[in-house]
């Protein structure tokens, strides 16, 4: 792989969005939001092994996530095949987070159908998890308005150490790095250091491998218009086997070098990325890092010295604060559930009925619980041809409340310590 980084400034978006599409072999599938083509008549697959709970409240509960607080599933396409995601989330992923958990393998889909008159009407939100900070900082003052000023005091004390013990790391990212040999310098201890740098990194590592794979697989996956997942999935969970006991990307800690060698191994077979450049894969990182960081965590606001306080925080980089101070809260899920209710008012306002991610259309979409009754919900089977049927019609509400995450599989109970 031998595309040169070094002829645009890596500061612009549309720069960036231009890169992805025209020099990456998957870059055209940029263009669907849903990750297949647009169809007449949307269905969703939303798979779970708590149908006998879900049957007897007749409810679909939202879970929060990366697409904020919605219900979580894979489109089908026109030729009624599920999308690929799916399929790997319920033959590989789905099983090892049962067994992992000893938990029942029973495992069953729900399809969520949309008519063809209410598809054409669907409004589709794109969503990026690294730019809601400020929805978390407000959820955060919410929660702890009334907390004693000792508690408080602690929070802004914690905040302060963790900066000021990455402070050349964080301050570099806003001059940027001479080159890619001193980011690596810096960015292995960095992601040791400060654990919201994983989620950074997480979505950078998704964004190279996702968009530059190239083995026969990704190519066939190419030709049904969907990205390959089972590449990048596999590699996450070989290299990081606690993200299968809990999945969040604070447990993402390959460093890029063991990234790089795994990809290297796996073109030396002929798999996943083809002539893989290690060169390349380092400046992307450096790159495409640095920018994730500085203008979708940080917003584009500068930290030109660091804050002395809570306040000082907020008034420079209120999305940073925000991610910091929502990921480190012990009772996460109370912050969790305000800002469901805040994010579940504008969806209604808007009429917003499925979100997607922004930057990478990987299968995965949510439903948004505020949406009317303009879909129905069905028990889904999946046939010896590997197209979905649509079985017994269920009385089902999809409904705005959010499911603790102690009853769901992929997000166990989290927590941030900002000592790891």
């Amino acid at each position: 792989m031998n595309i040169s980084l070094n002829d645009f400034s890596y500061n612009d978006e549309q720069e960036w969005n231009n890169f992805f599409a025209n020099e990456t072999p998957m870059g055209s599938l940029l263009r669907n939001p849903l990750g297949i083509p647009k169809q007449k008549q949307l269905t969703v697959i939303h798979l779970t092994n708590n149908l006998d709970k879900i049957k007897k409240s007749k409810t679909l509960l939202s879970s929060g996530g990366g697409l904020a607080a919605c219900i979580y599933g894979v489109p089908v396409q026109e030729n009624g095949e599920m999308h690929n995601l799916g399929n790997y989330i319920l033959k590989n992923e789905l099983p090892r987070f049962l067994k992992a958990q000893n938990k029942s393998q029973n495992i069953n889909m729900l399809a969520i159908r949309f008519n063809e008159n209410e598809t054409a009407k669907l409004k589709i939100e794109k969503m990026d998890y690294l730019t809601l900070g400020n929805i978390y900082l407000e959820a955060f003052e919410r929660v702890i308005k009334d907390s004693e000023a000792t508690f408080l005091s602690n929070v802004e004390n914690d905040l302060i150490r963790l900066l000021k013990a990455n402070e050349m790391f964080l301050l570099k990212i806003n001059e940027g790095f001479k080159n890619t040999k001193e980011f690596l310098n810096y960015f292995n201890k960095f992601l040791i250091d400060f654990p919201l740098s994983r989620l950074v990194y997480f979505e950078t590592i998704l964004e190279y491998c996702f968009l530059f794979q190239n083995d026969t697989s990704a190519l066939l996956s190419k030709d049904k218009k969907e990205l390959f997942n089972p590449n990048v999935k596999d590699m996450i969970f070989s290299l990081n086997p606690m993200m299968m006991e809990k999945f969040t990307m604070i447990n993402f800690l390959s460093i890029p070098q063991v990234i790089s060698k795994y990809l290297e191994e796996c073109s030396d077979s002929g798999e996943f990325i083809l002539n893989f450049n290690k060169t390349h894969f380092y400046e992307f990182l450096n790159k495409r890092f640095t920018y994730n960081f500085k203008h979708r965590l940080m917003r584009g606001d500068r930290l030109s010295k660091l804050p002395t306080s809570l306040a000082a925080f907020k008034e420079d980089n209120s999305n940073l604060l925000g991610h910091m101070l929502f990921r480190g809260y012990k009772n996460m899920f109370d912050i969790e559930n305000v800002i469901a209710d805040s994010i579940w008012t504008t969806w209604s306002k808007k009429g917003l009925s499925i979100l997607t991610y922004k930057h990478l259309p990987k299968g995965e979409i949510g439903i948004a619980p505020t949406l009317t009754n303009n879909h129905e919900i069905f028990m889904g089977n999946l046939s010896s041809t590997g197209k979905i049927e649509l079985t017994e019609k269920l009385d089902i509400k999809v409904i705005p409340t959010l499911n603790d995450p102690k009853d769901t599989v992929m997000r166990k109970p989290y927590h941030v310590d900002n000592d790891k």
